[in-house]
């Protein structure tokens, strides 16, 4: 017995109804350069929308890539990870197939020249009954059975024509909104990134003439790492002096351009083992948990406590993380580590620095590496390698960094995070309309598809009539339809 409580003029299905089939996505790898690009569940923005000009190739010859060949018009949907993500594939240039986490939904032709069915992918009767339907513990995914069984529901197609056109007009207002949202981020981001070029250029906070210059800082830590290199009888870093073009731009007289391996006591690259859900083991920090700048702290991997790389690859505070290998976009992402009275390690594709003592505030080199200026760095030393790109432990050492005088770093620092703290309100407050633009989107679409939008009219006719055409054009097996009568229509 169905549970939709819908108008009396209405027809109700499910979504295997009207459909002339389902197809899981190719098993494929990514490539930078090829002839076939190949659709990914991450290639697909919040909203649907993609850019196709940043979507990868396929390594997959032309022969075997054809059944899964994109067309306008297509419907791909999340069967794993972000379940429930959906795209109307749309301005497709290149040839392109989709990978195997999407399944390609294709609307019986009739179907398809309904205008409401443009929002039924994104309306709560379609989200909710997928995400009900999910399943797995370790990673949930939907299957073609769970789509096929999805309610579907037609109204006439003239309530249809008035009930797009009233979410079009609230989406239209919506969009104003998301606009202005989108330019106030931007101005946010380009001050963030306006002060950080101030803090490394001497101009962000005052020089104070009776702060003990970075030269003398600098005798102190050459000094203390050939003590150090002495004391375990090793070979210091030979390390390439700087070259007048690698220096990016002017300091004050009382700051040093100095290459990050001077500063450093380790390099050390993490852990290759394998990592396991134990929590009672040594949690492994991964390339996911730096974000914007700083660790965050979940979807934890652990390695036993009597693990033989430990104590070697445990974390102290005030190590820098760096990411080694990811999307080129992704490397050279830097956080601090500040859980000071807890035991954490790290994998493999992060590469931990520990500084000597008092040589520098690893937050100031962390902001420098996340900074533009960080990242033309990492652009021009980063190798990629089949849509990886790497940054070494060696390239890494010879970045050149500027070195102020010790309290000018702790002045800099104070006043950025003063000024982040204010940036961040800012931010949540722009999250907070996002919030509030989608629940009301979700409650126009949730009005929409159940008749409470726009008023029902009994001389349009009913949504079986709409149901009886698209079976006319219907190859495959049809489930049961359904009519609901519940709600009046008015005359």
């Amino acid at each position: 017995m169905s549970k939709l409580n819908i108008p009396e003029s209405w027809a109700e299905t499910t979504l295997g109804d009207i459909c002339s089939g389902f197809q899981y996505g190719a098993n494929a790898s990514s490539i930078s350069v090829g002839r076939v690009k190949l659709l990914r569940i991450t290639d697909i923005e919040e909203n649907g929308k993609i850019n196709w000009g940043s979507v990868p190739f396929t390594n997959l010859s032309f022969e075997d890539s054809k059944k899964y060949l994109l067309n306008n018009g297509d419907i791909v949907i999340a069967r794993s990870g972000s379940i429930g993500k959906i795209s109307i594939i749309a301005n497709l240039s290149d040839k392109a197939i989709f990978a195997s986490y999407l399944i390609r939904v294709s609307l019986n032709l009739n179907a398809v020249k309904m205008p409401i069915f443009k929002f039924y992918f994104t309306a709560p009767i379609f989200q909710e009954h997928i995400k009900s339907g999910a399943k797995g513990a370790a990673q949930t995914n939907i299957n073609t059975e769970t789509l096929k069984t999805a309610p579907v529901v037609i109204p006439p197609i003239g309530e249809q024509n008035r009930i797009v056109e009233k979410i079009e007009s609230t989406q239209s207002k919506i969009n104003v909104i998301e606009d202005n949202v989108t330019k106030a981020e931007a101005l946010i981001e380009k001050y963030r990134e306006s002060l950080l070029q101030k803090a490394f250029r001497g101009e962000l906070v005052p020089q104070n003439p009776n702060d003990e210059p970075a030269s003398e800082l600098l005798k102190r830590i050459r000094a203390e790492k050939e003590k150090q290199a002495d004391g375990k009888k090793k070979k210091k870093d030979e390390l390439p002096p700087i070259k007048e073009d690698e220096i990016p731009f002017e300091i004050p007289k009382s700051w040093e351009w100095i290459r990050l391996g001077e500063l450093a006591d380790k390099v050390v690259y993490g852990s290759s083992t394998k990592t396991n859900d134990d929590a009672k083991g040594i949690p492994v920090l991964r390339m996911g948990n730096i974000q914007n700048g700083a660790i965050v702290y979940e979807n934890l991997k652990y390695l036993p406590k009597n693990h033989n790389e430990f104590p070697e690859l445990l974390l102290n505070e005030n190590d820098l993380l760096f990411n080694r290998t990811n999307s080129p976009e992704l490397v050279g992402k830097t956080a601090v580590f500040k859980k000071k009275q807890e035991k954490f390690s790290f994998a493999s594709y992060l590469i931990k620095v520990a500084f000597i003592e008092q040589s520098i505030e690893p937050e100031f080199v962390s902001l420098f590496l996340n900074s533009n200026t960080g990242r033309e760095w990492v652009n021009s030393v980063m190798v990629q390698q089949v849509g990886q790109a790497n940054v070494n432990g060696t390239k890494l050492k010879e970045c050149v960094i500027p070195l102020p005088p010790i309290k000018e770093q702790l002045r800099i620092l104070d006043y950025f995070n003063i000024k982040i703290r204010k940036m961040e309100l800012s931010q949540d407050l722009l999250k907070k309309v996002i919030v509030a633009k989608q629940k009301i989107l979700n409650s126009i679409l949730s009005k929409a598809f159940s008749g409470e939008l726009v008023e029902q009219i009994s001389a349009e006719g009913t949504g079986q009539d709409l149901l009886n055409q698209i079976k006319v054009s219907q190859p495959t097996e049809q489930l049961p339809i359904k009519t609901k009568s519940k709600k009046k229509a008015k005359k």
